[in-house]
């Protein structure tokens, strides 16, 4: 009786769980499906279950039974199972499914492993085994979660964003594995003062063009590097080291591969009809959100890649396109966001899913790259918001980079633009990015994109990452971008490390580095990101001379007021006149001129008293100088 007892209870459980599953509220189909380790009686083997609802039979082939098929039974409507003794860990298989009169051979969507491209069939994996040594990390990551869950953080983030394939490589240029990367990146992340790292997505992909934006293995962390315990080592080091993970997470698209999600089962099981399909590199398709066995699916995975690799957080890529499917015209235009339709299912299936992952997550970041101001990204589901902690300030970005690409004499025209962008500043809880996908081809790269000569360039992205280091926002910077990589990101080779051998590079890494601590150490600079209090304009009306200031102030730490005065112009200011909120006497604390950051040496070497003198609406003012194409944060002191 016991043991008929045990099985009407497994028999209920799985019937509970799939119930979940086809309402679109579960978090943990990747429990329910692919290959799993069991015991059926006194035999120990692998137990294969497949949701196949177009499907007429379904088998499963593999290295196990030397790729003859081994049949499933539907043991519910559209789900399929079958138990071999005979599979083991690291056996390939495929699933093939029998649709009219086609035979479909296709990767398992809930694998955890994959054989290395450009094999694509799947391979059984036990996850456990990996012994974690980042119980402190995740301890204190669980004392600092937001004092309301999906909220974001309140200390310094400071994002080193990387294509690990790119990044560096090994001998004629082969990739690393997941440990040779851990190796490298986690001192050298360290060093250079960033407190996370972003990774574009490590699903796995077939083509490495894609950098991993359009996967087929939502449950799999990509074989190109070695196994998912590999990568589980790459975190658990970062961890170690003080240093927080970030991955980009796809929920808009999927690779249109036939030997994937696409038309997996003979018909349309995860994409939307009239979804994009195609073999190609570039070719993907929309995931249908209308659909519950989807919704489940795919929370699943995202749930799945935080609990199993014990990841800090998910950017979520391609949010716009989710949520206004047709917003870009057939003319090529700009979208009119006001007539953009909203993708409804898509809007609920993104707060369900934030909902969820701050509930059993609340120390877990969850970003949008983007979304349009008629749906704010990060106001609560109940406001009208989506529900995540932060997102991505696209437009910063765009509005920064045109205007640093921009001739001297050009620049006053779209000053209002860079102004603009501190004004908007706390609109929503945003992440300043300089992101991958502005210096792949056809972009250059940021020093490339400056006009003008060597020293120009340098200067000019000099000052616009001190800008976006005292801007209101957390940071992100792509690799590269520290050290002054001159071609634009080619995600098929490393960056060029080697011009780190010039003198102007390594300098200009030195500086990267410098404004890093600088930003770390500095709490008015991080402490008031997502309020207008601590925040004052000092200018930001001068589009001909090129000058923009503000005021940021910690009210909690200990550091007081900084003031961020930047002189976009190619023109020394002397003796410029500057109202502050503070009295007291004011320290160049940085000046990105300095001669030791490549520079001319333009600094502000003493005391600058504040005078009772009125200034823009200002109760005090300074005079200080302005090096051309320069940068100066001053410390305030009663």
């Amino acid at each position: 009786m016991a043991g008929n007892n045990i099985e009407k209870g497994a028999e209920c459980a799985l019937e509970s769980h799939l119930a979940n599953f086809r309402g679109g509220l579960d978090c943990r189909s990747h429990e329910l499906f692919g290959a799993r380790f069991e015991r059926r009686g006194d035999k120990p083997g692998v137990l294969f279950r497949v949701w196949a609802p177009n499907a007429q039979a379904v088998a499963v082939t593999g290295t196990f039974n030397g790729w003859e098929t081994l049949r499933c039974e539907q043991i519910s409507e559209g789900v399929w199972e079958t138990f071999t003794a005979n599979a083991a860990n690291l056996d390939s298989y495929e699933i093939v499914i029998q649709n009219g009169g086609r035979l479909i051979r296709k990767a398992d969507p809930f694998a955890f492993c994959s054989e290395e491209r450009p094999l694509t069939a799947s391979r059984i994996f036990d996850l456990s085994g990996y012994e974690w040594g980042d119980g402190e990390w995740m301890a204190a990551r669980a004392k600092n979660a937001p004092a309301s869950p999906g909220h974001p953080p309140r200390g310094p983030l400071n994002i080193y964003s990387l294509h690990p394939g790119s990044w560096r490589r090994g001998e004629n240029g082969a990739l690393l594995t997941y440990s040779e990367i851990a190796g490298l990146l986690t001192s050298y992340v360290k060093d250079m003062g960033y407190t996370h790292i972003g990774l574009t997505p490590m699903l796995e992909h077939t083509h490495d063009d894609t950098w991993g934006f359009l996967p087929y293995g939502f449950f799999c962390a990509t074989s190109r590097f070695g196994a998912p315990h590999g990568f589980m080592e790459l975190v658990d080091q970062c961890h170690r080291a003080g240093i927080g993970v970030i991955m980009d997470w796809t929920p808009g698209r999927f690779e249109a591969g036939a030997h994937g999600l696409a038309m997996f089962d003979g018909g349309h099981c995860f994409e939307a009809r009239g979804a994009e399909a195609g073999s190609g590199a570039g070719s993907g398709c929309a995931f249908d959100l209308g659909r519950r066995e989807v919704c489940s699916f795919l929370a699943s995975s995202a749930m799945f890649w935080i609990e199993t690799f014990h990841l800090d957080g998910l950017r979520l890529d391609g949010i716009s396109n989710m949520l206004y499917p047709d917003r870009l015209s057939d003319a090529g235009r700009p979208p009119d966001i006001r007539n953009a339709r909203e993708d409804t299912a898509a809007s609920a299936f993104v707060r369900r899913l934030n909902r969820a992952v701050s509930k059993a997550f609340p120390d877990v970041l969850m970003i949008a790259e983007q979304s349009f101001p008629g749906l704010p990204a990060t106001a609560p589901p109940k406001q009208g918001g989506l529900g995540f902690s932060m997102k991505w300030n696209t437009d910063w970005q765009n509005d920064a980079l045109e205007y640093i690409a921009l001739e001297a004499e050009r620049r006053p025209y779209a000053y209002e633009r860079l102004a603009a962008t501190a004004q908007r500043a706390f609109s929503e809880w945003h992440i300043l990015p300089l992101s991958h996908r502005e210096f792949a081809h056809p972009r250059p790269s940021l020093v490339e994109r400056i006009p003008g000569g060597m020293s120009e360039k340098f200067s000019g992205a000099r000052v616009i990452l001190a800008y976006m280091t005292a801007h209101p926002g957390k940071k992100l910077l792509f690799m590269g971008c520290e050290y002054g990589q001159l071609a634009e990101w080619n995600s098929l080779h490393s960056l060029d490390w080697h011009l780190l051998g010039a003198e102007s590079h390594r300098v200009f890494k030195d500086y990267v580095r410098a404004l890093n601590r600088l930003y770390l150490d500095t709490p008015a600079l991080w402490e008031g990101d997502f309020t207008r209090e601590g925040f004052v304009w000092l200018c930001g009306d001068d589009p001909q001379g090129g000058t923009l200031a503000f005021y940021r102030e910690a009210r909690e730490h200990a550091g007081g007021g900084l003031a961020a005065v930047f002189n976009f112009s190619t023109v020394a200011r002397i003796g410029y006149r500057m109202g502050v909120p503070r009295p007291g006497v004011y320290h160049e604390i940085f000046n990105s001129d300095s001669t030791g950051f490549g520079g001319s040496g333009a600094v502000n070497g003493g005391e600058l008293a504040a005078k009772p003198l009125t200034w823009k609406g200002l109760p005090y003012s300074i005079k200080l100088n302005l090096p051309p194409h320069g940068a100066v944060f001053l410390a305030a002191s009663e």
